[in-house]
């Protein structure tokens, strides 16, 4: 399987410090600690094979498996629906805890 680069941006808007988490599947692949808000933002580069990637809020080491039904809120980014070519893509974490929409 060809692996690809990919770029996803957290914003942070929840009004708290937080430690974010990438997931690729239920795996941990990347983290960013003490991202501050409101203008904090924690940026992922990945080369992976995986083309969906969940963000979540949480300390866990990087190769950690993670249940989603059991974890805070969480955003899903699918570059299954991107155009070809696009690689990056961005998501805002609000401060009523829950996630936007990814933009791609």
């Amino acid at each position: 399987m060809s692996t690809a680069e990919y770029s996803v941006t957290v914003l942070n808007r929840s009004g708290e410090t937080q430690n974010y988490i990438l997931l690729g599947g239920s795996n941990v692949l990347a983290k960013s600690t003490r991202v501050s808000s409101p203008n904090g933002e924690a940026k992922f580069d990945v080369t992976d094979p995986n083309v969906t990637y969940y963000v979540s809020t949480g300390d866990y080491d990087v190769g950690t498996a993670v249940d989603l039904s059991e974890s805070p809120p969480f955003a899903m980014i699918d570059f299954t629906k991107a155009r070809s070519g696009q690689t990056m893509a961005a998501v805002t974490h609000n401060n009523d805890g829950t996630f936007s929409s990814y933009e791609i």
